[in-house]
């Protein structure tokens, strides 16, 4: 699927699920786009205030990171109908970090950049979309982070000259509550 054709410019980054690829373009336009089998269809589009980054799909939201050169953010897209997608907030803390965003699926996120040339890794609450600027900790790095992986618990960063970085922001379990297991069996 040529994109162009529609008026999108170079593709900057990308996020799919199974059924859309949701792309943004230099001009600050997202698209999605259906899959369906070998068959790609452009289904809509957004343009957003700005952007730079990688974009990142949690559910029906699009997590678009916004870096200016020294001030950086994230706005939330609702993308519950890829046809009609909606700006849900912007950007309501412009000292977070940018370039790459990865969900951990319990309402947080784990965000790397170099916002404000201070080179960090944020721990941001994203339990609601509409609340972009939620910070619940931050991490310095010794050099400017490229890529970041979550796995239980702890952040593995690719820091650049620093090296790798495994970061525990989950922390210990300190509520005091043990979990619990249920084991149904069929008796017969």
């Amino acid at each position: 699927l040529d994109l162009s054709q529609f008026g999108a410019t170079t593709l900057q980054a990308m996020s799919s699920d199974a059924q859309h690829i949701y792309a943004i373009d230099a001009n600050r336009t997202i698209w999605s786009v259906g899959i369906n089998g070998d068959l790609l269809t452009k289904l809509g589009s957004l343009n957003v205030p700005g952007s730079g980054g990688k974009i990142t799909l949690g559910g029906s939201v699009l997590y678009v990171p916004v870096f200016n050169g020294f001030t950086g953010g994230y706005q939330t897209v609702n993308v519950s109908n890829p046809a009609a997608m909606s700006r849900i907030a912007g950007v309501s803390n412009t000292a977070l970090e940018s370039s790459q965003m990865v969900l951990n699926g319990t309402g947080l996120a784990v965000a790397i950049g170099a916002t404000g040339r201070v080179n960090a890794l944020d721990l941001i609450d994203v339990s609601n979309p509409a609340n972009t600027g939620t910070v619940n900790g931050r991490v310095a790095l010794p050099d400017t982070p490229s890529g970041v992986a979550l796995a239980n618990g702890f952040a593995f960063v690719a820091d650049g000259a620093g090296g790798l970085k495994v970061v525990n922001y989950a922390g210990i379990d300190v509520k005091g509550v043990a979990p619990t297991i249920s084991i149904a069996t069929d008796a017969t």
